[in-house]
């Protein structure tokens, strides 16, 4: 985040996440996944294989990856896509050789197990779980419903964002917006995981502090802040609705064109105003 964001203010940034409490607390991997997601979309501009390989390693949790692949493949990055490939393939290659074929079959054995008592039983509350699925459930709806208003996101997301790839958007923007979409495209989302939000919002502040903030952005920061500080009070998904503070935010820049005509293959290590 200090990286992104450019300015030592990226650390205290980093240090004061709400999340940043809950992971260290329940000792949970959002660091991991936040740092990998942060890393691949800091270094896709200036250092395309190193980003691939950082995604690569992002497939010990695969569903927050499955956005990547497509707006590659919508940017024409192919060195990130091929070195995310080979790194994804030789780190299931290692596991095997480690681990033997029994733990591939036991993965896939528990998989559907796993889903069934999660997403159909409801084996952790409801309320626990920060995605859109989570929300329809906690307020009693059926799990029919909650799968179509998962997959009517996910389908929405990935074309917003395949647009946004393609466009001339500046690539901090981008980078917002894709670390945002993989939070909203996975109904199994826990609290310590939206530590990738912090992403998002590290590329939204570079952008503020260069080009200097609208009215209600910092207030808007602020609420998605509160949103995740207050779940512990009402144990509802209250991290769902500061993902959709966050990517509001990020569309509503990119609607009003503020960032059009940027050069969207910068580099974000330039100094110069993104």
């Amino acid at each position: 985040m200090r990286a992104i964001v450019g300015r030592p203010f990226g650390l205290l940034l980093a240090a004061a996440f709400p999340v940043v409490l809950t992971n260290t607390l329940v000792g949970q991997n959002g660091f991991l996944t936040a740092s990998l997601i942060g890393a691949t979309l800091y270094l896709i501009p200036v250092r395309p294989v190193l980003a691939g390989i950082c995604l690569g390693l992002l497939s010990y949790k695969p569903q927050y990856g499955l956005l990547f692949p497509l707006v590659l493949i919508a940017a024409s990055q192919w060195r990130v896509f091929c070195s995310a490939a080979v790194t994804a393939v030789a780190l299931g290659l290692a596991s095997w050789l480690a681990y033997g074929t029994e733990s591939w079959q036991a993965f896939f054995h528990w998989m559907p197990m796993f889903s069934q008592a999660f997403l159909t039983e409801g084996r952790a509350p409801w309320g626990k779980m920060q995605s859109i699925f989570a929300l329809v459930r906690y307020f009693g709806g059926t799990e029919q419903l909650g799968w179509i208003l998962q997959w009517v996101m996910d389908g929405a997301v990935a074309v917003v964002l395949v647009l946004i790839w393609r466009s001339r958007i500046s690539y901090c923007l981008k980078a917002a917006a894709l670390a945002a979409g993989t939070l909203l495209t996975t109904p199994y989302l826990f609290l310590y995981d939206l530590m990738v939000l912090a992403i998002a919002v590290a590329f939204l502040v570079r952008i503020g502090l260069r080009q200097g903030f609208e009215r209600h952005e910092l207030p808007a920061l602020g609420l998605a802040a509160a949103l995740l500080m207050f779940y512990p009070l009402f144990g509802a998904p209250t991290g769902f609705g500061a993902t959709l503070v966050v990517s509001s935010l990020i569309i509503r820049r990119c609607w009003l064109r503020r960032e059009l005509g940027r050069d969207a293959t910068q580099p974000i290590l330039s100094n110069e105003l993104i």
